[in-house]
């Protein structure tokens, strides 16, 4: 059978080592070993304390040659600068030789935030945007995420809020990702339903919009399509039964894969809308990209067809006999039925945005770089037309 050969050069990477088991944080004391740490930093938030989730983690270091020089919790949600600069200065002062970051998406990117301010010798990581403006190894890194979501234990780049410009903006840098992803499904358990249904949300966003990039190629697909079929399957069984462990290991290795897919193609105009949100509103990720993911869908649903058709069919639609158009329809039926029976909001309205604040935000998101790997090109008059359809 002939093969049909890509015309252009396909990239597929992944620094990340991955353990993945319930109980699989009692393999961080031997991976921290075998980094050559000694003297470890633990970032975390006050969330993840309230919830148990430290002391399980520090459970697990007990008896080892590790010793924790510094606990800093002060996390907060969307990554503001000032926190990561903060906690660049505390992991100097205790004299911490490796990190460890236990919680969701904003600790994860304030660790990898921290290592490129130590291991660079800088002091404010506003400053530091773009693609590999460092380029060399840092302090070694392991990730426990605590939600299923962001993808970030295992992407090479983090996304930091300016407080000052109200952006939210990124840099990339391949030795920023975790050395090592431990992916213990017991450690989601505290989630409570919402945040269980907006981070897998924020899964399932990566998923579609890395499907429908046009930098998608079949390794990106494959993680895609299979993160897509098991949000589709697990959310709901997630988000109403939190103690069930089965679903919740499927939904962390949904955020792994799409966060795998999404890193090596990029996403498209539902996180430049989610990130302008962010920036202005602090509106948390997965609910921002939860409420634009299928208006965005809509707007892109003759550009990308047959590939919507996919996600309807990965998400447990019966497509047979159905056009690509259809099918695309069914695909942004099939999100907004989910996103209504995990009990999330449709629009923006608790959020206070006044139409005189379209404009900027629009702005923002049409200077985001995610925007480049939309499917549909999106002016400001059509981002302006998004954002308007969910205000409320």
């Amino acid at each position: 059978m002939a093969v049909a050969l890509p015309e252009e050069l396909i990239e597929f990477k992944l620094r990340t080592k991955i353990i993945y088991r319930v109980g699989a944080v009692e393999e961080i004391p031997y991976e921290l070993e075998e980094l050559g740490v000694k003297r470890l930093v633990i970032f975390t938030d006050p969330g993840v304390v309230k919830a148990g989730n430290l002391d399980y983690v520090r459970e697990a270091l007990e008896g080892s040659g590790i010793t924790i020089v510094g606990v800093f919790d002060k996390v907060r949600e969307n990554v503001p600068a000032s926190v990561v600069n903060e906690g660049a200065r505390f992991l100097k002062q205790v004299g911490g030789d490796g990190i460890l970051s236990v919680g969701g998406g904003s600790v994860m990117d304030t660790a990898k935030g921290v290592n490129v301010l130590v291991s660079g010798g800088e002091e404010d990581i506003a400053g530091h945007v773009g693609a590999e403006v460092l380029g060399k190894p840092m302090l070694p890194h392991v990730a426990v995420p605590t939600t299923s979501g962001t993808g970030c234990e295992v992407v090479w780049g983090a996304i930091i809020k300016n407080e000052e410009e109200q952006t939210k903006s990124g840099f990339i840098e391949w030795y920023s990702a975790a050395d090592v992803a431990i992916l213990d499904p017991y450690v989601t358990k505290p989630m409570p339903p919402r945040l269980t249904a907006s981070t897998g949300m924020d899964a399932l966003t990566h998923a579609i919009e890395a499907y429908t990039s046009p930098y998608a190629n079949p390794l990106a697909d494959a993680m895609s399509l299979h993160a897509m079929r098991l949000v589709g399957r697990w959310l709901r069984e997630a988000v109403n039964n939190g103690d069930n462990l089965e679903a919740r290991a499927y939904m962390m290795f949904a955020a792994c894969g799409a966060g795998i897919g999404f890193f090596n193609t990029m996403c498209g105009a539902v996180h430049a809308c989610a990130h302008a949100l962010g920036g202005m509103f602090d509106i948390p990720h997965g609910v921002a990209n939860t409420v634009m993911l299928p208006v965005v869908m809509d707007y892109n649903k003759d550009y990308c067809a047959e590939r919507y058709r996919d996600v309807a069919e990965a998400m447990g639609v019966d497509v047979s006999g159905m056009s690509e158009e259809q099918g695309a329809e069914a695909a942004v039926g099939a999100v907004r039925d989910l996103i209504t029976d995990c009990g999330l909001p449709t629009t923006l309205g608790e959020y206070g945005i006044r139409e005189e604040d379209l404009p900027l935000l629009a702005e923002k998101a049409e200077q985001d770089v995610q925007m480049l790997f939309n499917p549909r090109p999106a002016g400001r008059e059509e981002i302006m037309e998004l954002f308007r359809s969910v205000l409320g």
